[in-house]
């Protein structure tokens, strides 16, 4: 949606983005500048990618899950807002050794965004020129990474590279990190797992979401046809059954914009 402010600051107005066939289904926000009108029109706030609202929705999804099913006595909250193993959401820009990841790449619908949650081994990362951070930026589009796809095996969480050419992408496209638990026999951890399953089903919601757009705009607009309101992404994600371990039946949690 978008957030419109008077000249003088006095007042504000949210104006929803309507679904529209064809029309991304990630989370758009944009708050206008009040100082720019027409064609010099300018947004203050920079591109979530969809990467990072994947991440976003994950957290969100896992803290709920455990408040929802245990209370929020101060033990438990603690236990929501446990802090993640130390770097697993930050992609270094240099690596001596490869690591391995969730990603955001390809589509499954062409033309409509809705891209897939892959596990991937980045091989090699070039930060864009000038670049001089120890680590890369979520909406940089300039640095690449090389990777190689990998198939995940649910049971045993063993991987296994994919038969397909070395991809480059960029940090927009990185989630976060994924520890092996056997780097011999390639399988993940626990964490990993749950991670690669909850953003997956945030996917799905999402590519559910878009077939029900296009359906409701098939059908006649009268008045037994109009399709109600759709929920926002994220929120129709979280009617979806959840990765967490808990099993607790969520509800929506982010507003999409």
């Amino acid at each position: 949606g978008v957030l419109y402010f008077s000249p003088d600051g006095s007042s504000s107005e949210f104006r929803r983005r309507e679904r529209q066939r064809g029309c991304s289904p990630w989370a758009e926000l944009s708050v206008l500048d009040p100082t720019r009108e027409g064609t010099e029109s300018l947004s203050l706030v920079p591109r979530l990618h969809p990467a990072t609202q994947l991440l976003l929705g994950h957290e969100l999804q896992r803290a709920y899950h455990r408040i929802e099913a245990h209370g929020d006595n101060r033990e438990m909250l603690e236990d929501a807002l446990r802090p993640v193993p130390e770097g697993i959401n930050a992609l270094p820009s240099f690596i001596e050794e490869p690591l391995c990841a969730l990603v955001v790449c390809g589509e499954l619908s062409p033309g409509l965004g809705n891209q897939q949650v892959e596990l991937a081994l980045i091989e090699k990362v070039a930060p864009r020129p000038g670049w001089m951070a120890p680590f890369l930026l979520r909406s940089d589009e300039r640095s690449q990474m090389t990777v190689r796809l990998m198939d995940l095996e649910d049971r045993s969480g063993q991987c296994r590279f994919r038969r397909v050419p070395r991809v480059t992408l960029c940090p927009a496209n990185f989630i976060c990190q994924v520890f092996m638990t056997d780097a011999t026999a390639w399988r993940i951890d626990e964490e990993g797992l749950v991670r690669f399953h909850s953003m997956r089903q945030i996917v799905a919601g999402l590519r559910e979401q878009s077939r029900v757009v296009e359906e409701s705009c098939d059908k006649p607009k009268t008045i037994e046809s109009v399709a109600p309101t759709l929920p926002t992404a994220l929120q129709n994600v979280t009617n979806l059954p959840a990765a967490d371990p808990l099993k607790v039946k969520p509800k929506p949690i982010i507003e999409k914009v």
